[in-house]
């Protein structure tokens, strides 16, 4: 499969947040996307792919091949990197989610001329229960990175 953004998520046992995140990218609205999940040793990550996503080719799940090496998001996203079909490649932490548009913006901002597209970060604050939005708050994370000419 050829996509044209690789989003990878890299995770270590916390499959209801997995579940959550990986549902925010098969839900994008732009469509030619594959997703590398990277698990570490984390049976419970690989029921969710198994349950939810394993019929969706766009999602590609890999457990850490090194069993002596532990909690490894930086191997993770080498991996991805390695991996990836695309040229255009975004994280996901397994604690986040991806608006619906997300990656349609990433994708239509970026050109030629910039390697990095900076995206804003928000915290929602939900209601028990029926889980609806109760407030949003601006967190710019980037807000002192400074684009060098």
């Amino acid at each position: 499969m050829s996509a044209k953004i690789t989003t990878i998520i890299t995770t270590y046992y916390r499959p209801d947040l997995l579940a959550r995140a990986m549902r925010s990218v098969q839900l994008q609205t732009f469509g030619e996307i594959e997703c590398i999940v990277f698990a570490d040793h984390c049976p419970a990550a690989r029921k969710v792919y198994e349950k939810y996503f394993s019929d969706d080719a766009r999602f590609i799940f890999v457990d850490n091949p090194e069993p002596w090496v532990k909690n490894v998001g930086a191997i993770g996203h080498n991996y991805g990197i390695d991996n990836a079909s695309s040229e255009i490649i975004t994280y996901l932490c397994d604690d986040n989610i991806y608006l619906p548009n997300h990656l349609d913006v990433v994708y239509n901002n970026i050109s030629n001329d910039i390697g990095l597209v900076k995206t804003q970060a928000f915290h929602l604050s939900c209601r028990s229960g029926d889980g609806s939005v109760k407030s949003i708050v601006d967190r710019d994370f980037y807000s002192d990175f400074h684009a060098k000419s």
